[in-house]
């Protein structure tokens, strides 16, 4: 072997231990236990439910940062795939005091459910949020009267469900009154099939009576699927008093064609009135015009509107426009889905909320009550053209360039795209408008 064959082999043998010694101080062997840890937690808080058992069978560092309790606080519980009582009882020995976040997967033909939760009803005391998804109300139903345990940490309950078999009662939430912190109640898929024995109609008294004892609710989503042959009847005047509630979204999904159709705007406009620092989310909410304005008037606090799917007008937008127009805190406006919106009504809009100058005078200020408006997303709005996109952009740019680098349009393909066709400089833009979004 020649001098210059042992050099080689030398230097391969080095390669090879710098290879090896790269290894030792890469970045994922650098981080902190508690980072990886939170990684961790973030992975198993997403879809990734088994995270903190893979991380524990990865390194001894990853092994580490897999001890800490709070890594297994996500407990998901799938009746349909294996051992679920093995795996609940692993994750609760390792979660040990954390606050526990439950989610409960029940399917048609799940089996041993009460034995999943004993175990888990032993530590009752640390449920922080809870997710039951069952195959009909009658899982949910049985899964909900066996919560009799006090649960003072439960701020979150969804109950999500998919079907309805025959069944004489609604969703029994009794068990929620042992929960006196409970802020946020999502209610979601309560489909009624045709052939069940509830009654016709149903009466509102029902929800009443869930949401009576709710006091400290902050949070509440109701997205209800009605059966065409069943249709809600206000059976009482009891009015239900929630007075921590910050946020409402109710959503019917189909309502009954056989029954005459009552307008919705003589109750929304006093649920207004009672209500007026809530956060309101409506879907499928058509008003008369009169009935729209009376909203957008007691509506003065709001800041965020988004219109959905909806069959608003022209005219019925530039009910919002102008220094003296309806809802003067608006600051972002999301619409997607309008048929009936066009853009040019979308650039009046937000012109005619552009700041009075100073020099203009006292007075005109004075009529300078609405707000301008911030951020506007416009989604699949069929009249909503590229040549009123760019009137946006560029109406008010002549004047100041300080927002160049605020982010106007995030869809960096189609900016290109525009870029491109009609030849444009992106830092020419809207100093008023700070974000549109397509």
């Amino acid at each position: 072997m020649t001098q210059l064959d042992k050099v080689r082999i030398r230097k391969i043998k080095h390669q090879e231990n710098i290879r090896q010694y790269q290894s030792l101080i890469t970045l994922a062997r650098r981080i902190p236990p508690e980072v990886l840890a939170n990684i961790v937690e973030l992975c198993a808080e997403g879809s990734w439910t088994r995270a903190p058992l893979v991380a524990s069978h990865v390194c001894s560092a990853w092994r580490k940062a897999a001890e800490y309790p709070r890594v297994w606080s996500r407990v998901y519980v799938d009746y349909g795939l294996g051992d679920p009582l093995t795996k609940t009882q692993l994750w609760l020995s390792r979660a040990q005091q954390s606050p526990l976040h439950i989610t409960l997967d029940v399917p048609a033909n799940a089996f041993s459910v009460e034995e999943v939760l004993l175990v888990l009803f032993e530590r009752s005391t640390q449920w922080k949020s809870v997710t039951i998804r069952t195959h009909d109300t009658v899982q949910l139903n049985r899964i909900l009267s066996l919560m009799h345990h006090p649960f003072p940490q439960l701020r979150r309950l969804d109950c999500v469900t998919h079907w309805d078999t025959p069944t004489t009662d609604l969703v029994d939430f009794s068990a929620v009154h042992n929960a006196p912190s409970l802020h946020q109640l999502n209610i979601k898929n309560l489909i009624y099939l045709a052939g069940t024995t509830l009654p016709n109609p149903v009466p509102t008294s029902r929800w009443v009576n869930i949401l009576a004892n709710l006091l400290g609710l902050k949070h509440l989503t109701l997205e209800l699927s009605v059966d065409s042959e069943y249709y809600y009847e206000l059976d009482t005047i009891q009015v239900v008093e929630l007075p921590q509630l910050e946020s409402l979204a109710f959503l019917l999904l189909r309502c009954s064609p056989g029954y005459e159709h009552v307008s919705s705007g003589p109750r929304l406009c006093c649920f207004l009135e009672s209500s007026p620092h809530i956060e309101l989310e409506l879907h499928d909410v058509d008003l008369p015009r009169e009935e729209l304005v009376q909203c957008f008037t007691l509506l003065h606090r709001l800041e965020e509107l988004r219109l959905h799917d909806s069959d608003i007008s022209d005219d019925e937008l530039q009910l919002l426009s102008g220094p003296a127009g309806l809802c003067p805190n608006l600051v972002r406006l999301d619409v997607r889905w309008c048929v009936h919106l066009t853009g040019s009504a979308l650039v009046q809009l937000v012109r005619s909320r552009v700041r009075v100058d100073v020099e203009m005078g006292k007075f005109a200020r004075e009529l300078q009550r609405a707000k301008e408006l911030e951020e506007v997303a416009a989604i699949n709005c069929l009249h909503v053209k590229e040549r009123d996109v760019l009137d946006l952009m560029l109406s008010q740019s002549l004047g100041d360039d300080t927002t160049g680098n605020r982010g106007c349009c995030v869809n960096e393909r189609y900016r290109q795209r525009m870029r491109l066709r009609n030849n444009i400089a992106f830092h020419e833009r809207n100093p008023v408008l700070a974000r549109i979004t397509l």
